[in-house]
C-alpha cells in the first residue's frame, strides 16, 4: 500500500544524513587541503594562501551545492520526485532545510 507520508519521512532522514556527510567531508578535505598545500613549495606566503583559498573554495562549492544541483536538474529524469510534480521543489526544500539546520547545529558545537 502506498504511503506518501513514509516517503516524505524517508526523504527527510536521507536529507539529514546527506547534510551530515557534507559537513564531515568538508572538515576532512580542509585537513587534506592544508596537507597538500604544505607539501607544495610556494615562494611567498601570499601564493600559499591564494592556492589554499582556491582549493578550499573549489571543493566547498562542489561539496555544498552538488546535491542541490542534482536534485534541481537531474533527479526528475532519473528518479521520481516526492512532491509528485515535475519540478522536485519539495525535495529541494527538504534538502535545503536539512543542510541549513545541520550546519547551524554543528556551528553551535
Amino acid at each position: 500500500m502506498y504511503d506518501a507520508g513514509l516517503e516524505i519521512e524517508a526523504l527527510a532522514i536521507f536529507s539529514v544524513i546527506m547534510a551530515c556527510l557534507i559537513q564531515v567531508v568538508s572538515r576532512v578535505y580542509t585537513q587534506v587541503a592544508y596537507f597538500l598545500n604544505d607539501q607544495e613549495n610556494y615562494k611567498t606566503q601570499t601564493s600559499y594562501e591564494n592556492n589554499l583559498t582556491f582549493k578550499k573554495f573549489s571543493f566547498e562549492m562542489f561539496n555544498n551545492y552538488a546535491a542541490l544541483a542534482f536534485t534541481s536538474f537531474f533527479k526528475k529524469h532519473y528518479f521520481a520526485c516526492i512532491s509528485g510534480n515535475d519540478n522536485c521543489l519539495g525535495d529541494i526544500k527538504v534538502l535545503l532545510i536539512a543542510s541549513l539546520v545541520t550546519r547551524y547545529c554543528i556551528a553551535l558545537y
